[in-house]
């Protein structure tokens, strides 16, 4: 399927509950979308497509509705849907999926990117701010010149290299890695329970600072930062005074995104299927922190726990 755009701009709204996503930034006037393993007959019978005054529209349809073959066909396949855009157009909007992952080779964009049980690898991003959540899966940017703000369940974090302006990371299990020079344009702030923070700073700019407040993670940074604009705190437990209750308003905004997920894809019948999957684990993430929190059990014992439910 080939759409023309009329401006040098795309409005997407893609979701997607059991297909992965790829976008391929190329030399070519018009948009392309093709979906790998499947016919064009098929295709438009598993996906609502729309596109007009170049706003697209994605929806995969609730496959527990379709005929019978056709839905066990679908149980068996997995596919790919494939979005190649003219190079230097803007993106705005957001990509949600659900056992599916998102792969972008590049891309200028400001949005949303959320996942429950898929990766994101990201060549190069180019944004003003961009949104990541993901659970259970990893989230890996190669390049980047702008400002992320993520949350993360059961995951790592890593950017390799680029200008970044702002980061902010709320998290729960999961190692942060960011190897870039940082052009601040807001404070970074970092707040993680359990999974460990590398920074390495090729440079760094602007009168802004760093802060990182953690329960159990080690902090290593690395290159050069002026040390007065970095702030770590960590808690520790103890048996007389654990800082459990500190960390707790992080905990719940960090699972209260990934609580949209439901209304993300529309209250589809299909997303209600899947929702109770990611709430399962959001469940037993703060059954186990909480297991933390009474003393029964210690956090090198709950960051096990918590890997071993992705």
């Amino acid at each position: 399927m080939n759409f023309i755009l009329e401006k040098s701009y795309l409005d997407i709204n893609i979701k997607l509950n059991k297909t992965s996503i790829e976008i391929e930034e190329e030399e070519r006037e018009d948009m392309k979308i093709d979906f790998k393993e499947l016919r064009k007959k098929t295709s438009g019978e598993l996906f609502d497509i729309s596109f007009w005054e170049d706003k697209l529209v994605i929806k995969e349809k609730d496959w527990s509705i379709l005929p019978m073959a056709m839905s066990f066909f679908n149980d068996e396949l997995e596919t790919t849907l494939v979005l190649k855009i003219p190079k230097n157009i803007s993106v705005e909007g957001n990509i949600v999926t659900v056992n599916g992952d998102i792969d972008i080779n590049a891309i200028k964009l400001d949005g949303k990117l959320k996942t429950v049980n898929g990766d994101i690898q990201i060549g190069y991003i180019q944004c003003n701010t961009l949104k990541i959540d993901c659970i259970s899966g990893d989230t890996r940017i190669e390049k980047v010149n702008g400002f992320i703000k993520s949350k993360g369940v059961s995951g790592r974090f890593l950017i390799e290299k680029g200008h970044l302006k702002g980061f902010s990371h709320k998290g729960v299990s999961g190692d942060i890695y960011i190897n870039a020079d940082f052009e601040l344009e807001d404070d970074i702030q970092i707040n993680s329970v359990s999974g460990d923070i590398y920074l390495n700073v090729h440079s760094y700019h602007n009168d802004r600072h760093i802060y990182i407040t953690s329960l159990s993670s080690d902090t290593d940074i690395k290159g050069t930062f002026p040390k007065d604009k970095i702030h770590i705190k960590k808690k520790m437990p103890t048996i007389k005074s654990f800082p459990f209750k500190d960390f707790m308003p992080m905990i719940k905004d960090v699972f209260s995104g990934f609580n949209t997920y439901k209304d993300d894809i529309d209250g589809e019948p299909n997303a209600e299927k899947q929702e109770p999957k990611s709430e399962k684990h959001q469940n037993e993430v703060a059954m186990i922190l909480k297991m933390v929190s009474d003393g029964k059990i210690n956090i090198d014992e709950a960051e096990r726990l918590i890997k071993a439910l992705k």
